[in-house]
């Protein structure tokens, strides 16, 4: 993996002159045009799954920076208010990312006189940046914004603002905090980009900074940039007085989680993890584009990390995964001479060589900790005659990629489970799509060996009866994980509530009681079920499908047990369930719209070493190995 050089820009000592402090309040995003401050993907159903939230691994600049000069030291307080960034008296510690210019201007402004211009990139990553470090405290939560436009005559792009953060003794990373949407951003009016933003452990380097990764190097303007802080919030210790998940459910199966490497930085996450579940998968680090960003160039230290934590805790790994049509190795799509394949037959051929050499040189890595792969993920499109999803893999290779994927996976990897990985699994049209693709690959000879249920649900849908039915309808076919599952409680797209009511978490409880009692009539079929996430304070869905306060997992943001969690291991703990639907009148929470929302023996017979997890014979041990993984620890 490349390494940047650390980008560091001590703050002036006039900066403070420059910030504009003013009360927490001002976190509330002023009302703005109805451009999204999150990426929305193309929607098949409410529940659609999308590009994860971000931990995003951005395409890395090469080994060298042009380096500002060095400004006067000093040592700035942490935000405890906003501050605010107008550029009506200068740049105000922002500076050049890379070979960018940037300029004070005054020929457009969102506001006053002045903004800050960025010309002259000559690579995507190249930007304008400030640096952090001294501003921002781990464990507090942070609203960051800014306007964002395009120089006239730049093309519509996409802007991000990101923060680019080096754990200590950590390697890099790149994170989201407010994507544009696709062309989200043109030269005819100012766009609001607002995300919130926190971190654990400590961070060596925290480089906010803005970009347009896209491929024409636009030049763009920012204005009104704001850091608006939190107050810290008291930690509260994990709890320690209840019941183990993973060992409540160990005679049915065992339970994981999804996390990002950031998240072993946290003490009170990882005891939370090793206490709760026994296996983990890579949110977002494996897939292939942040694992292999350019051919032939892999970014292990991450996924390393995660693997060898779980090895370390006797905890299984589900590998996420090896092919898909977002979070893509992009490159890959290039055919010979570097321009955007089409569909022939010697792009055919390249495009299958490499992705065979991605996925032996993933899989033989991790083969001796990695116990399930979802092998391809989202390939169906019921709405398609076909019933595939026409992505690029698709158009240039037809079924052949998914083929190849399982033949490759299988030859590296003789004893793990592989899965074809998909959403919305429980609509009866797409349920029949997968059914039918998976049984005839599978009479062709392909080596799938079962189907992940993402399982992104709500408080309302699906029913109880439609998983109960996919999952007897998918275990015809062979296992079924549950790879996924998390429960907004939402039941649109739009609604937002300034908090979550008692009545809807307690529904939620009752939801989650339902569907485990599900789950474990079917444990003989069932290999796993992983959530998609630990707590709540780090779940996707705060940003998706839209920015608001969401709290989807059995843990709240302060990693305490919800009535979720009880309907899981003890539903007789549940306060008296709430009424049906629709006979009971249940307190509405205020509402915010969109626009202006802010907020067994054999297997442990072969695990002779610490750290060993049992893999003889996995595609039927999953209970076993459940029992197992409780008895060792």
């Amino acid at each position: 993996m490349l390494k940047k050089r650390p980008f560091k820009t001590a703050w002036p000592l006039i900066l403070v002159a420059f910030v504009t402090l003013v009360v927490v309040t001002a976190c509330l995003s002023p009302e703005s045009p109805s451009t999204p401050t999150t990426e929305p993907p193309t929607l098949e159903s409410t529940n659609t799954q999308a590009p994860l939230q971000p931990t995003a691994t951005q395409t890395e600049p090469p080994p060298t920076e042009t380096a500002l000069p060095e400004p006067v030291a000093t040592v700035a307080p942490p935000v405890e208010g906003t501050l605010q960034f107008d550029f009506e008296d200068g740049a105000q510690g922002w500076g050049a990312r890379g070979e960018a210019t940037v300029s004070v201007v005054d020929d457009v402004a969102h506001s006053g006189a002045h903004s800050l211009l960025v010309t002259n990139r000559t690579a995507a990553w190249h930007g304008v940046a400030l640096d952090v470090s001294g501003l921002l405290q781990a464990g507090n939560t942070y609203e960051i914004g800014g306007y964002v436009r395009l120089a006239e005559g730049a093309p519509a792009s996409r802007v991000i603002i990101t923060m680019q953060r080096t754990p200590s003794g950590g390697d890099t990373v790149y994170e989201w905090i407010a994507p544009s949407a696709e062309n989200g951003v043109t030269d005819g009016e100012w766009v609001h980009l607002q995300g919130q933003y926190s971190f654990s452990g400590e961070a060596s380097e925290l480089l906010l900074y803005v970009e347009s990764p896209d491929a024409e190097l636009v030049d763009f303007y920012i204005d009104e940039m704001t850091i608006c802080g939190q107050t810290e919030v008291q930690i509260v210790p994990i709890q320690t007085d209840i019941p183990s998940v993973y060992e409540t459910l160990a005679a049915y199966f065992p339970v994981g989680a999804a996390l990002g490497p950031n998240q072993l930085d946290s003490e009170r996450h990882t005891a939370l993890l090793t206490r709760h579940f026994n296996s983990l998968t890579p949110e977002n680090t494996m897939k292939p584009g942040p694992i292999q960003p350019s051919e032939g160039n892999f970014a292990w230290a991450n996924v390393d990390r995660l693997v060898e934590f779980a090895q370390a805790h006797t905890m299984a790994v589900h590998g996420h995964t090896l092919v898909w049509h977002q979070q893509a190795a992009e490159w890959m799509f290039l055919d010979a001479n570097g321009e955007k394949m089409t569909a022939t037959p010697e792009n055919k051929e390249l495009l299958l060589k490499r992705l065979e050499e991605h996925i032996r040189a993933v899989v033989g890595r991790y083969k001796d900790a990695v116990n399930v792969w979802d092998v391809v993920n989202e390939v169906i499109d019921p709405a398609r005659p076909d019933c595939m999803r026409h992505s690029m893999w698709y158009e240039i290779t037809g079924v052949d990629y998914i083929v190849t994927a399982f033949r490759v996976a299988r030859e590296v990897d003789p004893d793990a489970i592989l899965l074809l990985n998909d959403y919305n699994t429980y609509q009866a049209k797409k349920r029949e799509c997968i059914y039918s693709l998976v049984s005839d690959l599978q009479e062709q000879g392909a080596p799938i060996d079962g189907i992940g249920m993402q399982m992104h649900i709500d408080i309302a849908s699906p029913s109880i009866a439609a998983i109960e039915t996919t999952i007897e309808r998918f275990a015809e076919l062979g296992e079924v994980h549950i790879t996924e599952l998390d429960m907004s409680v939402y039941t649109n797209d739009t609604t937002s509530y300034a908090t979550i009511s008692d009545e809807i978490l307690l529904q939620q409880g009752y939801r989650y009681r339902d569907i485990f009692e599900v789950l474990k009539r079917h444990a003989d079929s069932i290999g796993s079920v992983t959530f998609w996430g630990l707590a709540d304070d780090t779940t996707w869905l705060k940003t998706f499908p839209i920015r608001r306060l969401n709290l989807p997992l059995l843990f709240d943001e302060q990693l305490q047990a919800k009535y979720a969690y009880w309907g899981v291991v003890d539903p007789s703990q549940l306060p008296e369930e709430p009424p049906a639907s629709g006979d009971v009148e249940i307190e509405t929470p205020r509402i915010i719209t969109a626009s202006t929302m802010t907020r067994t023996a054999m297997a442990c017979a072969t695990a002779s070493l610490p750290g060993t997890i049992p893999r003889t014979g996995r595609t039927r041990i999953h209970q076993d190995w459940a029992l197992c993984s409780l008895s060792g620890r």
